[in-house]
């Protein structure tokens, strides 16, 4: 397991990693080292794994104390969304605003996949509708990057909060007829530039 941990940590990170290496992870980061312990047989906690300065072998303990699972994770059923997008009432513009979150991502710390709707990590972390909608990009991952930075920053902004297992597909960024993204009682903005995506949620409701 500790090898396997390794080699999967070296490529996340794009440098060699150790078992004593102290490593700094991002948000997407740790949530595909949590899909990866998963897809490995532990039933690995977002919520357990802190977002820096972890070790190889505090990694390989935490997922050691959680139960062990018969095989690799199934990807998780569908379920019903339960933050579908809806418009904001007309005087929601002159609201004073109750919370504000911003999130830059990087696009290399999402996996590459040739299926998106099959793949652990998406599945987890995107609902049907968002996947539907950036499959139909010229560039699906940099589209998933810019949702992914939409829903830190809905997050931050006190809108909406993530499953107990540090997963996103809870929370869905919607499509108004221009295309522009959305969110209940939310302004959100997305924007893509060399290889990042960053986002801004304002809270109103």
């Amino acid at each position: 397991m500790e090898t396997r941990l390794i080699a999967f940590l070296s490529r996340l990170l794009g440098e060699p990693v150790e078992a004593e290496s102290r490593i700094a992870l991002s948000s997407t980061q740790r949530a595909r080292l949590v899909a990866w312990l998963n897809d490995n047989g532990h039933a690995a906690d977002f919520g357990r794994f802190r977002s820096n300065l972890m070790t190889v072998s505090e990694i390989l303990e935490l997922a050691s104390d959680a139960e062990p699972k018969d095989g690799v994770d199934a990807a998780p059923p569908r379920v019903a969304n339960q933050s579908r997008p809806r418009a904001l009432h007309p005087a929601a513009a002159t609201l004073a605003p109750l919370g504000l979150g911003i999130d830059l991502q990087a696009l290399a710390n999402l996996p590459e996949s040739t299926d998106y709707r099959s793949d652990s990590f998406y599945n987890r972390n995107f609902t049907e509708a968002e996947l539907a909608y950036c499959i139909e990009q010229s560039d699906p991952r940099q589209s998933l990057c810019g949702i992914w930075a939409a829903k830190e920053a809905v997050v931050k902004a006190g809108a909406a909060q993530s499953s107990p297992a540090g997963e996103y597909r809870g929370i869905e960024i919607g499509r108004d007829v221009n295309g522009a993204p959305t969110f209940p009682g939310c302004m959100v903005s997305i924007t893509h530039e060399a290889g990042l995506a960053a986002a801004v949620c304002v809270r109103l409701t």
